[in-house]
Parts: C-alpha cells; structure tokens; sequence
C-alpha cells in the first residue's frame, strides 16, 4: 500500500476502517503530497504487521484531522517525515502507536507550524537510533505529553 495514494490532489478525507490491512507491512508515503487531504481515520485493528511508515503524511498542508485511536501494532521501525510540512494540524494524539522499535524519527513533525498540542505518551527510545531534526520549523511553544524516558529525547532537541 505505500504509495496508494501519493499525490491525490483532490482527495479531502479517507476512512480506512473497512480496509484490510492484515498482511501490510509499508505503508509509506501512502497519503504524500495528498494537499487536499483534511481527515484520514486509521480506525482498524487489522494493521499488526505494519513496519514502514516513513512519509506517511508528508506535505499533506491541509490535514487537520487524524484518528489513530484502534491503531495498536509495535512492529513499526521507521516513522522518518511522517507528518513533514502538514502545517495545518494543530493537535495530535500518538497514544496507540507503540514506538518500542521504531529506529528512525528524522524530521518526524519538521515544519508543523501550526502543532500546539502532541500526546506521545506511549514513544519509547528502546531502539531509537536517529532522530534529526524531529521538531525543526514547528511552532515555538509545543505542549507535549511524554514519559520520562522519551523525555531525555526533548531535552537533546532543546524542546525542554
């Protein structure tokens, strides 16, 4: 699936609850470039062997909506640019993403100017390897939810 639908420029909101997702592992760069994009729901519980999801969102300048609340799978390693320039967005909940091994977060929210408030509650660093540039051109003052051990990551990026 990565690349499903990279570059739909008229696509404004995708629901992929009925989607079934067992048997992906990539969904990398499957919404980049969708700048129409507002709302995408990733309500289903189907998605457990999902590893790539580097670009996910990347340059989706209108995305104002996501919903990870069924998303439950810990076999994600690379979230490199997810939400790259989706500068729309000014609120996101990562709770059910599990990060234990994820190794790569380079420029993860880089220029999400509008991101106010991030819940990433649930983020470990256990296999995180690199992780430049993480917050670089987002708004200056970000309210974030973390745990202790992710927050040592903040501090080395001067989010203290």
């Amino acid at each position: 699936m990565s690349h499903m639908f990279e570059n739909c420029i008229s696509l404004k909101k995708m629901n992929l609850s009925s989607f079934a997702l067992t048997k992906v592992e990539d969904i990398q760069y499957m919404f980049a470039g969708c700048t129409a994009l507002t709302t995408v729901k990733f309500n289903n519980p189907s998605q457990n062997n999902i590893k790539k999801m580097n670009s996910l969102f990347s340059g989706c300048s209108s995305l104002t909506s996501i919903n990870f609340d069924s998303f439950s799978n810990n076999k994600v390693t690379d979230m490199t640019r997810m939400f790259y320039n989706c500068n729309s967005i000014y609120y996101l909940n990562l709770n059910s993403i599990y990060t234990s091994n994820v190794k790569y977060m380079d420029e993860m929210f880089y220029g999400c100017s509008s991101l106010t408030d991030l819940d990433i509650n649930n983020f470990s660093k256990d296999s995180l390897l690199t992780y430049y540039n993480m917050f670089s051109n987002t708004n200056d003052y970000i309210n974030i939810n973390c745990k202790d051990d992710f927050y040592s990551i903040l501090i080395q990026l001067g989010l203290d």
